[in-house]
């Protein structure tokens, strides 16, 4: 968990994730836990995976890309409760629970909860809030329920083009997350989708 934590926060990544990160390579089989220790799995995949490192350690494309997609869903986040709030006020997160869902929202939680406790030595780390648990999905969904599509749609012309954006970086984000390599055409989409919303959440910054 170290090794993550400090890995993650040398590329400019949340070392908070670090606990989000372990699961999904578990989960996917990338590494193996049966002593206490992380250790390489899937061998096909570590084989595959060994072709790039030079590529990857003499090109910094993937990791612009990368820094481009945090902005973007940070940006994301505070436009979302900027404008529920906005409109909802005190229950903004009530509306929210409301229009994910039980499903979701309990999935939320069990993130948060699962955080809360990564690194009880260090006290100083602040609590995650529920927005920095959300996925890209669970934005888009914030963003076009019928609910709420009047506070954000001014910038779109429809729904269809905010969700054309985001099915550009989504592929992206997931498969940097499981250190998958993407191909150059995907990262232009997704630079190009980026820069897009970060032009028009800027549009409509207070």
């Amino acid at each position: 968990m170290t090794t993550i934590a400090r890995t993650l926060a040398e590329n400019a990544r949340d070392s908070l994730a670090a606990e989000r990160v372990k699961e999904e390579l578990l989960f996917t089989g990338v590494v193996t836990d049966l002593t206490g220790e992380l250790s390489k799995g899937n061998v096909l995949f570590w084989e595959y995976i060994s072709r790039y490192e030079q590529e990857e350690a003499d090109n910094p494309r993937e990791r612009v890309v990368w820094n481009l997609i945090e902005e973007t869903e940070v940006g994301l986040r505070g436009h979302i409760v900027s404008k529920y709030e906005e409109e909802w006020g005190s229950n903004a997160f009530d509306r929210m629970k409301a229009n994910l869902g039980q499903k979701e929202w309990d999935s939320i939680l069990d993130l948060k909860k699962r955080s809360a406790g990564k690194y009880r030595y260090s006290p100083e780390h602040p609590e995650r809030d529920e927005m920095s648990c959300m996925y890209l999905g669970q934005l888009v969904t914030l963003m076009i329920h019928g609910s709420a599509w009047h506070l954000f749609k001014q910038p779109y012309k429809d729904k269809r083009e905010l969700q054309d954006r985001i099915a550009a970086i989504s592929p992206v984000r997931n498969d940097r997350a499981h250190f998958s390599k993407v191909p150059p055409k995907e990262l232009d989409r997704c630079r190009i989708a980026c820069d897009d919303l970060s032009v028009i959440l800027n549009s409509v910054a207070p």
